[in-house]
């Protein structure tokens, strides 16, 4: 039973995070849910166990998998990780290729030691 909540807890950390890299408060997510803002806090904190289906919704409001909601507490991203996630897959596969290339070019600019100004991109 304790690991049972301890999973609820997770589960809800999580949804908080990506509710706040999403820019929404909680009032936001109620109404946008169909739900009390005492549930989102409730379900934020852990106290309320979800279900396959409202995980879901969150899935789709948050633009992320159902897999990453429930995720092992010990791989806890930080929310740039959740932002990156959020707008990379807004992207087609030719535009992430394309930014993954450029990401590279930057990281290779950056460990070759050259001057900010004379990266071309």
């Amino acid at each position: 039973m304790k690991e049972k909540i301890e999973i609820n807890k997770r589960v809800g950390a999580t949804i908080a995070k990506y509710r706040k890299v999403s820019g929404l408060s909680q009032a936001q997510v109620a109404e946008l849910l169909g739900l009390s803002n005492d549930a989102i806090s409730r379900m934020e904190r852990g106290t309320i166990a979800l279900n396959v289906e409202r995980l879901y919704e969150f899935a789709q409001l948050f633009q992320c998998r159902v897999s990453d909601l429930i995720a092992d507490s010990q791989l806890q991203p930080t929310e740039q990780v959740y932002q990156l996630d959020r707008l990379f897959n807004q992207l087609n596969s030719v535009e992430r290729d394309k930014l993954i290339s450029l990401i590279e070019q930057i990281i290779e600019w950056k460990n070759s030691g050259k001057n900010y100004r004379t990266f071309s991109g």
